[in-house]
């Protein structure tokens, strides 16, 4: 008669810490969609508890500890989907020339040493108008020669 029991301590998790059933990993009754809009209320929960967090520290915390005022609480994304996101995000700025390689990696969470070896399209690489127009200019020299 030990499974009511355990029963109540998993209804007293559940309930103490508003954490979605399927989220523990118990409750076979709830359907796909339920699980999923619970899951989309529990991210903007979390995600409302690390805004408000961050603020609390950025203003107070780091004040006390004399934390430069240019350093940011940056929390980890919660999902794999999210690094996704903000992965494609910044190889869209790279190619816009917006942000570097490094910057990226760098935001993404890679050691600067993962960088070493990457081979680059030299097309992602930014240049300067001038050196744009000689690459041009060379280009058409070449175009007209039939080369």
């Amino acid at each position: 008669m030990i499974e009511p029991v355990l029963k109540h301590f998993e209804n007293e998790l559940i309930g103490g810490l508003g954490v979605p059933e399927i989220a523990l990993g118990v409750g076979g009754t709830t359907t796909m969609a339920t699980a999923e809009y619970q899951e989309r209320l529990l991210e903007a929960e979390v995600r409302d508890d690390q805004r408000r967090l961050k603020r609390f520290y950025q203003a107070n915390v780091f004040k006390v500890a004399s934390v430069p005022e240019m350093a940011r609480l940056v929390w980890r994304p919660l999902k794999a989907e999210d690094v996704y996101r903000l992965s494609e995000k910044l190889c869209r700025e790279i190619e816009h020339g917006i942000i570097s390689p490094a910057a990226a990696s760098k935001k993404l969470g890679y050691a600067p040493e993962d960088l070493q070896g990457a081979v680059m399209s030299s097309t992602l690489v930014p240049t300067s108008n001038g050196e744009e127009r000689q690459l041009k200019l060379e280009l058409l020299r070449r175009a007209v020669k039939g080369n």
